[in-house]
């Protein structure tokens, strides 16, 4: 029975071939299959760092979907990073007397 799947010709080096046949038949499935697999598996891998892939009613990507999730993805790293920043700095002035202009004192106390 005819697949109602889209076809695309990849074109890839013979030994590379070989191999996706060596691990098709290793796991039981078709190079076919095994290519299939291997595109699904890179695609929910992109999707569980970046966030998923939207399409909408006519089956086009909605682009900001992904673009937003990784600058939020981006915003939480660049938080972390200034919070471990922040308690280096602490960590750093322990034990430190600073004092301002008009004479008030800050104490920094030692880390536990």
């Amino acid at each position: 029975m005819p697949s109602d799947k889209p076809r695309y010709t990849l074109r890839v080096p013979p030994e590379l071939l070989k191999k996706m046949e060596y691990i098709a038949q290793y796991n039981g499935r078709t190079k076919n299959k095994e290519i299939e697999k291997v595109i699904k598996d890179y695609a929910a891998a992109f999707e569980s760092e970046y966030g998923p892939i939207v399409f909408d009613e006519d089956g086009n990507v909605i682009d900001n979907s992904v673009r937003d999730h990784a600058k939020l993805r981006d915003i939480a790293k660049t938080m972390k990073h200034q919070e471990k920043l922040s308690d280096d700095v602490r960590a750093g002035l322990s034990g430190l007397t600073l004092s301002d202009k008009e004479g008030n004192k800050e104490e920094y106390k030692k880390a536990k």
